[in-house]
């Protein structure tokens, strides 16, 4: 059987030169486009937001005692996802729907949130590793990360194909049209090992294996395909129908149904139940006073939202 042709990740997360170029190669137009976006970490919005979650530290009595004492819970995300959590067009500050909901939750937990950037293969061992205490990042819930970790789910995703603009090679879906194609995915996703799986297929029925490039940054797994490296890429729903609705002229999601729907979910240590459920409230809070559906909507993510009766806590 032929091997699928795998290139290791080669993107590390440098200084801030490096992520501002990467922003403003990857995620510009986005978020020039993207109505106030890029300002989502002013000082007044950062204010008004807080003010509309409800009361300052509300939620605090529910966090562990630890946490209480310290004011501060270490966040770790992968920065280059809009709209999920991205930095702006000047490399500077965050934004996306993560970072305005962590905005909300922290008021509410009485805490702040310190963000550290974690590339998203690193993330579950920078948690089990106590670098971080938090998984806020484009990472979905799966019984097979649920053995690791404890989630809170708290929005829809799922995948699909991004291509260049008239998708000139045709692809139709995670089927025979990616045979012999180069297609790049994010490093530690779940769509690597559907591609694989794909791949196999492809040389069982005679057909060449699709070469598949692993990047540990989506921005890169993105350009890939804008610079004709790869000619799909398989990524989040979310991010693939921004891309297309704001770049149209570079970037179409390809025909076919949307692979692994599955929550995009918080993730705290192993067990940590009192953490879990303080998120989860801090969640449900948000949904019951608007705020969480005011900031999906900032996102274009109205189809990605939950009701409070599907925030839950799993791999307990």
């Amino acid at each position: 059987m032929a091997q699928l042709g795998v290139r290791p990740a080669r993107s590390r997360w440098g200084g801030l030169g490096r992520r501002a170029a990467m922003a403003a190669l990857a995620v510009g137009a986005v978020t020039a486009s993207a109505g106030g976006v890029a300002s989502a970490t002013s000082t007044g919005a950062r204010a008004a937001h807080a003010k509309r979650a409800g009361a300052p530290g509300s939620l605090k009595h529910l966090l562990p005692a630890s946490i209480r004492r310290a004011g501060v819970i270490d966040v770790g995300g992968a920065e280059q996802n809009p709209p999920i959590l991205y930095l702006n067009i000047s490399g500077s500050k965050l934004t996306g729907v993560n970072y305005w909901l962590s905005n909300a939750m922290a008021s509410l937990l009485g805490v702040k949130f310190k963000w550290i950037s974690v590339q998203f293969s690193g993330l579950i061992p920078a948690l089990q590793a106590n670098r971080i205490e938090m998984i806020f990042s484009s990472m979905d819930d799966t019984a097979v990360r649920e053995q690791v970790v404890t989630f809170v789910d708290y929005m829809q995703d799922g995948a699909t194909f991004q291509v260049a603009t008239g998708n000139p090679k045709h692809v139709n879906g995670l089927n025979d049209s990616l045979c012999g194609l180069t297609v790049s995915a994010l490093q530690g996703s779940l769509q690597v090992g559907l591609l694989q799986s794909q791949s196999s297929a492809c040389t069982s029925s005679g057909k060449p294996a699709i070469t598949l490039l692993e990047y540990a940054d989506v921005a890169e797994a993105r350009l890939a395909v804008q610079v004709g490296k790869a000619e799909a890429f398989f990524g989040s729903l979310a991010s693939d129908l921004l891309y297309q609705t704001r770049q149209p002229n570079v970037f179409s999601v390809a025909p076919g149904p949307v692979y692994g729907k599955v929550p995009l979910a918080i993730g705290v240590p192993k067990g940590d139940m009192q953490l879990a459920k303080a998120i989860r409230a801090a969640i449900v809070e948000l949904i019951h006073n608007g705020t969480y559906a005011n900031d999906l909507k900032r996102f274009d993510l109205q189809s990605a939202q939950f009701k409070p009766g599907q925030v839950v806590i799993t791999g307990a």
